[in-house]
């Protein structure tokens, strides 16, 4: 999880469209976005990543990314691809990527739940 949230982060900072509508402070987009992704419980088994493509597909399109959600033979799992073409067509592309689910976690060692998304 920690790797796609600094893929997401990343993202969003990098691009014009994104990095205009971003706010630092506690209520800010980027904090809304890192709170709605940790309320995914992607814990593996058995993942449910598909929770997160869809989280991320709808907030990369309005940002002018093509996306992809692939399902694959196990129902709740899928692979998420997101496109930002460059305005120059020989110019190099980026590419992000990133984990979309988590490793298990002890509910009875936290003293919140982990998937709260409490700042």
């Amino acid at each position: 999880m920690g790797r796609l949230l600094v893929v997401v982060l990343a993202a969003l900072c990098l691009f014009p469209a994104a990095a205009s509508a971003q706010d630092d402070g506690p209520d800010g987009e980027v904090v809304d976005l890192l709170k709605q992704l940790i309320q995914k419980n992607t814990s593996n088994p058995p993942g449910n990543e598909q929770q997160i493509a869809e989280l991320l597909q709808a907030r990369l399109q309005p940002l002018g990314f093509e996306t992809e959600i692939i399902p694959t033979p196990t129902p709740g799992k899928a692979h998420f691809i997101a496109r930002l073409r460059s305005a120059n067509p020989t110019a190099k592309p980026l590419l992000l990527a990133g984990h979309e689910d988590v490793v298990g976690v002890e509910r009875d060692l936290w003293t919140v739940d982990p998937f709260a998304g409490v700042v």
